[in-house]
C-alpha cells in the first residue's frame, strides 16, 4: 500500500515573496480525488484527495497551506507564487493533516488535500 513517492513543497516566510523548499517522501499513499460531489440541498464541492505516510517516513516540517506534487518532482526550490508554478505538475495544496502516529508500526499522518 504504501509504495509511492510524492514531493512536499513547504512554505518558509520570506518577507513579502514565499520560498518553497521540497521534501521528497517515499513509501507513501496517495489517492488523488475525481470528479465533483453534488449534493441537490448544496452547491457542488471539489473531492478531497488523500495522502497518508506513516510516521516513520514523516518530516515535521510539512504542515497546511504546503503543496504536494504526486511523484519526484523535478521543480527545484523557488521564490513566488506556489500555485502557479505547482498547480500545472499536478500540486494540490494541504488542507489540513491529522496525527495519527501512535506508538506501533501502523503509525500515521493523513494529508487531505483540494
Amino acid at each position: 500500500m504504501f509504495d509511492q513517492t510524492v514531493t512536499v513543497y513547504h512554505r518558509i516566510d520570506a518577507g513579502q515573496r514565499d520560498r518553497w523548499i521540497p521534501i521528497l517522501l517515499k513509501n507513501a499513499y496517495f489517492r488523488k480525488a475525481a470528479g465533483i460531489n453534488a449534493g441537490s440541498q448544496s452547491e457542488a464541492k471539489s473531492l478531497e484527495s488523500t495522502l497518508i505516510v506513516r510516521a516513520a517516513d514523516w518530516n515535521e516540517n510539512i504542515a497546511g497551506g504546503d503543496y504536494v506534487v504526486p511523484g519526484q518532482c523535478e521543480q527545484t526550490e523557488f521564490v513566488g507564487s506556489a500555485a502557479a508554478i505547482l498547480i500545472p505538475l499536478g500540486g494540490l495544496k494541504i488542507e489540513s493533516v491529522s496525527d495519527n502516529s501512535y506508538a506501533n508500526d501502523m503509525g500515521n499522518y493523513l494529508v487531505m488535500l483540494r
